[in-house]
């Protein structure tokens, strides 16, 4: 809404334009008069308003005023209670530092009289202590003399020194100084207690040594009480060990046993005098006493480390095979085995005691070696004379030895009583025919892994694993089985392969005559050698009980191989059949290595026995280093051991089974010319020609079946598929089909699928493309596209196919009765 002064103004304005407008009219002196009183009138209307908004205004001012002044004057009663109060603040501020001062004097006051009590209190306690002492020396009561100079040595050093004790101890008795007197018993007592510690050891009084190794802290002598008890312990070590040595020399052996009793020594020693000293001197004295034991017991280690190289070393390592070897080697592995557990041991103590005292008493995390074994003589010793790799050395020649021996020695089993077109269950692994080598160098493989597992040192066993990796590649996989297979395949290759069946030898000669026949040897099926040979080999397998496959072969068993057809004019040379046995064995050989040596390197060290490596390897992640390193051997071993196998059965495949294979496939189907399989009502159910194959191929297949281990048989199974499905479709793309001759195909190719595969669905898919084009026969005209000679579009979106449209127009022009 507008202000009064705003309304003034537009009544004035309004006034003067419309004076303007009767101006400009004005033509008579009538109306100019008019004019002169209207002029009037306005101006004593507008006076009169005026006065009025004048007046009124005047009103709302003075209002304002009154109204400042009341809040002038409520200003003014604020600003003197203001002062007022500020006022009081200020006299309580003064008197706030008056208190504060009368309250810092009092304390000082109550803490100098604190002091002054404290002050007057220790000395009271030194002037009594030293009365004390003087007493408990006149009658040896050295405990608690003892004891008044530690609680005297607990005061502050002040308050012996200080010129109060000064004037008020010294006694015409005793002058000197508290101080001086205080040192002087404290040599007194140094020297007495010393004598008496030494006595009690040489008198053996385990008592008084007792007694007297926990008087030195209480004199402020802790470093010489240990001292003193380190080598009472030291000497125990070093008494006992000469005996142990003396045993051991006297009986020219166990040395390993005299480095346990010496570690056992030092553990109990650790462990039981740790008690003592908690309780007079604190476990964080503990280092310094196994720092004192640990120097004694490397010299010892040392000295029987020093008898063991020349009584055992210098003397048997030259012989590396044999029973005196291999008892070395057990002594050697398991006197690295007790230096490993003592680490583990000093190592685990020496953390604990360690953290004693600390503020992060942290004792989680990977385990360490503890700094006095890093850096002892014993660990120095054993690198500077090459301990760990004569132990290497000792181990791999003896394996290698060991292993040529089992070589010369080799035994193959009869395969005979497998061989038959019966198939015969292999409910126990034992029963399948391999070379007793397999089972020889497993054995040595698995003893020498765990004495290196034994001696808990990483260095030997990472070592091992990667010079036994050489071995098997280089010693049993070439050197051995692959010479074996090579030999044999050249000697096969001079004459004629023959078919899988029982080797029988002439029936002129009798079993004597055959016994001391070049045949009868190791290696030759029959032959089983010694008694206690037989024995000793049966009781050495352990986990890997392999041979002995066929002792327990029931005579009964069915064998009914036929002089087989497929051979040629069926007169073998016998002396290839016994070939073909030998190489079958090592096939059967390759396949179960690869299983030995997953089992040795990885179930039973690794995952069966998950405390084993951790045990053994405690420090910082060496047991999951080694653990890597035996997978990665393993699967090594099991890349050459394969290729291997591979190669063994590719030749066995083309040499042994293709021929034969091939002459079983040439008369399949076939119904009418060689390139037609045209059908009718009077041949349509003859199935003569694939019945006659599936007995002809169960009786050749099967004594394979029977004699290879089911992995190898599956590699050849999968060799001879791979040919068959080539030879198969190779032959259909070549026939000319019609309707019922479709059906009846399909039918055949249905029993020969079953009769190659089984139930091995693996295998059947092989034969996918082969089994699509035989069933595109079947099709109706109907179901193909005249445009494109393809199936029609709902039918290819039906079956996952692996034919492609060109494939499947081929197909259709094999039929002969096809619309056109």
């Amino acid at each position: 809404m507008p202000d009064a002064e705003t309304q003034w103004d537009d009544h004035l304005s309004k006034n003067l334009a419309k004076y303007s407008l009767l101006l400009d009219k004005l033509t008579t002196l009538s109306q100019v008069t008019k004019l002169q009183n209207m002029v009037r009138a306005d101006h004593a209307e507008t006076a009169a308003q005026l006065n009025e908004l004048v007046a009124e205004s005047h009103t709302v001012h003075n209002k304002q005023i009154r109204r400042l002044e009341l809040r002038r004057t409520g200003l003014t009663s604020t600003l003197s209670q203001f002062h007022t109060a500020l006022n009081a603040v200020r006299n309580s501020n003064v008197e706030a530092r008056s208190i504060n001062t009368e309250i810092s004097t009092t304390d000082a006051e109550r803490e100098f009289l604190q002091q002054t009590h404290s002050f007057l209190n220790d000395v009271r306690s030194l002037k009594n202590n030293i009365s004390l002492i003087q007493g408990a020396l006149k009658d040896g009561d050295y405990l608690v003399a003892a004891t008044a100079i530690n609680e005297i040595n607990e005061l502050p050093s002040e308050i012996v020194n200080s010129q109060f004790a000064l004037a008020t101890i010294p006694t015409p008795e005793m002058p000197h100084s508290a101080g001086e007197i205080l040192a002087q018993w404290t040599d007194e007592l140094r020297t007495l207690f010393k004598a008496n510690f030494t006595a009690a050891v040489a008198a053996n009084n385990i008592d008084d040594l007792t007694f007297y190794f926990k008087l030195f802290p209480l004199i402020g002598e802790p470093t010489l009480g240990l001292d003193l008890y380190s080598k009472f312990i030291t000497d125990i070590i070093s008494q006992e060990n000469q005996k142990f040595i003396a045993t051991a020399l006297k009986l020219d052996s166990g040395f390993h046993w005299v480095l346990l009793q010496l570690f056992k020594i030092s553990s109990t020693v650790i462990n039981e005098h740790s008690k003592i000293i908690e309780r007079a001197y604190g476990l964080e004295y503990m280092p310094f006493i196994m720092t004192k034991v640990e120097v004694e017991v490397e010299l010892q280690s040392c000295l029987v480390l020093n008898y063991f190289k020349e009584t055992k070393l210098d003397t048997v390592a030259a012989e590396v095979q044999g029973t005196a070897a291999k008892t070395l080697i057990n002594e050697f592995s398991q006197f690295l085995q007790n230096w490993s557990m003592y680490s583990r041991f000093f190592s685990v103590r020496w953390r604990e005691f360690s953290a004693v005292g600390e503020e992060n008493n942290e004792t989680q995390g990977p385990l360490t070696l503890a700094n006095p074994i890093t850096d002892g003589s014993f660990m120095r010793k054993l690198h500077d004379e090459n301990i760990f790799h004569t132990f290497q050395d000792l181990n791999l020649k003896y394996l290698a030895r060991s292993s040529r021996r089992s070589v010369e020695l080799e035994e193959l089993p009869d395969i005979n009583p497998l061989i038959s077109t019966t198939l015969i269950p292999h409910e126990d692994p034992s029963s399948w025919p391999i070379s007793s080598v397999l089972e020889d160098v497993i054995l040595l493989l698995r003893q020498s892994l765990v004495c290196t597992v034994n001696t808990g040192q990483f260095a030997i066993l990472a070592e091992f694993i990667a010079s036994v990796v050489k071995f098997i590649t280089n010693d049993f996989l070439v050197n051995f089985v692959q010479k074996r297979l090579k030999r044999l395949q050249e000697e096969l290759n001079n004459g004629t392969i023959p078919s899988l069946r029982k080797y029988i030898p002439h029936d002129e000669e009798t079993p004597q005559e055959r016994a001391r026949s070049p045949m009868a040897k190791a290696g030759s099926p029959g032959y089983h050698g010694p008694p206690q040979t037989q024995y000793q080999m049966q009781q050495s397998t352990g986990k890997f009980n392999l041979r002995g496959a066929f002792a327990n072969i029931q005579s009964n068993l069915q064998s009914v191989v036929v002089a087989n057809e497929l051979d040629d004019q069926g007169n073998d040379d016998e002396i290839n059949i016994l070939r073909l046995h030998k190489y079958l064995i090592y096939i059967n050989t390759l396949y179960f290595f690869q299983i030995a040596t997953h089992k040795l390197f990885v179930e039973e060290i690794v995952e069966e026995n998950a405390r084993l490596l951790p045990d053994n390897f405690p420090f910082n992640d060496d047991c999951h280093r080694i653990a890597d390193q035996l997978r990665s051997a393993e699967s090594k071993i099991s890349e050459q051991t394969g290729k291997l196998s591979h190669w063994g059965l590719r030749y066995l495949f083309q040499t042994a089974l293709l021929h034969r294979v091939k002459r079983l496939l040439n008369d399949l189907f076939i119904n009418g010319t060689d390139n037609n399989y045209i059908a009718n009502t009077d041949d349509f159910e003859d199935l003569s020609q694939i019945n006659s194959f599936i007995v002809k191929w169960t009786n050749f297949i099967t004594p394979y079946q029977n004699v290879l281990y089911r992995d190898a048989h599956h590699a050849l199974l999968l060799l001879l598929t791979d040919f068959c499905k080539n030879f198969v479709e190779k032959r259909v793309w070549a026939l000319r089909v019609n309707e019922l001759g479709a059906v009846k195909l399909d039918r055949e190719l249905s029993l020969f699928i079953s009769t190659i595969c089984g139930l091995n669905y693996s295998l059947r898919e092989d034969f996918t493309r082969v089994t699509q084009i035989v069933l595109l026969l079947g099709f109706d005209d109907d179901d193909f596209d005249v445009r494109t000679g393809d199936i029609k579009e709902e039918l290819v979106n039906s079956i996952d196919w692996v034919l492609s449209p060109q494939d499947r127009a081929q197909t259709r022009s094999l039929k002969v009765d096809k619309r056109r």
